[in-house]
C-alpha cells in the first residue's frame, strides 16, 4: 500500500501543479491583453536638468476607412457587339457590391468582377458598393449594344 499511496501523491502533486500553472498563464494573458501596445517617450529639458516624461497611448479600436469605388471595365459610353459584358472594379475590402440587381462581395483587397447580359440598344448599369458601417459609393455607366446582323 505504500507504493500506491506514493504514486497517488505524485500524480496529485503533478495535476495540482499543472492546474496552478495554467491558471497563472491565463492571468498573465489577461494582463497582456490590457497592456497598452504603444508607449511614447518624450524628453524635455528644464533649467534644473533633463527629465523624461512617458505618455501611454492606447490603440484605437475602430479603423476608419474611406469608401471608394473604381470601375476598371467597361468604360462609360462604349459600344459593344456582344451581349455578355464583364464588369470589373475595386472598392473597400469585403464591401457588398450591387450591379443592377446582382449582388456580390469584394475580396480582401476590394476587387470584384462579374458578367452581365446586355439588351439591344443603350444599357444603364448602376454599381453600388457599401460597407458594414453604412458608407456607400455609386457609379452609373452607359453601354450600347449593337449586334451585327
Amino acid at each position: 500500500m505504500g507504493k500506491k499511496f506514493f504514486w497517488f501523491l505524485v500524480i496529485l502533486l503533478v495535476a495540482g501543479g499543472f492546474y496552478f500553472y495554467t491558471q497563472e498563464n491565463k492571468t498573465s494573458l489577461n494582463r497582456l491583453k490590457n497592456t497598452p501596445t504603444l508607449i511614447q517617450r518624450q524628453e524635455t529639458q528644464s533649467t534644473v536638468g533633463a527629465t523624461e516624461e512617458t505618455k501611454v497611448i492606447k490603440p484605437t479600436e475602430s479603423k476608419t476607412t474611406e469608401m471608394f469605388l473604381e470601375i476598371y471595365q467597361p468604360q462609360n459610353g462604349i459600344t459593344v457587339n456582344n451581349s455578355s459584358l464583364t464588369i470589373e472594379g475595386r472598392t473597400t475590402a469585403f464591401a457588398s457590391v450591387f450591379i443592377n440587381e446582382k449582388e456580390l462581395r469584394a475580396d480582401g483587397v476590394g476587387r470584384f468582377s462579374t458578367v452581365i447580359t446586355l439588351d439591344e440598344g443603350e444599357n444603364t448599369i448602376i454599381i453600388v458598393a457599401n460597407d458594414e458601417e453604412g458608407n456607400y459609393e455609386e457609379k452609373e455607366i452607359k453601354v450600347v449594344l449593337e449586334t451585327l446582323e
